[in-house]
């Protein structure tokens, strides 16, 4: 685990370098992965995780990826 926050009444933590974070689903009791780009992305890990209000930021070296619902998407436009 690289980092946890809360954003968007979701709890959201940073795995390792595989592209995945998890969500933690309140209603069901467990944590759901997700991936920043839509499927594994092997060498993609997460160099820090900020949480701004409703807005949850990841920074992997020169890439910020912004995510408005908790972390459940990462659109991805440049």
């Amino acid at each position: 685990m690289n980092a946890i926050e809360a954003a968007a009444n979701q709890l959201v933590i940073a795995a390792g370098g595989n592209g995945t974070c998890y969500v933690y689903d309140f209603t069901a009791n467990l944590w759901a992965e997700k991936f920043y780009y839509g499927s594994l992305l092997p060498g993609f890990d997460v160099d820090e995780m900020l949480s701004v209000s409703d807005t949850l930021f990841v920074v992997n070296r020169n890439r910020i990826l912004k995510s408005r619902d908790g972390g459940l998407t990462w659109p991805t436009t440049e």
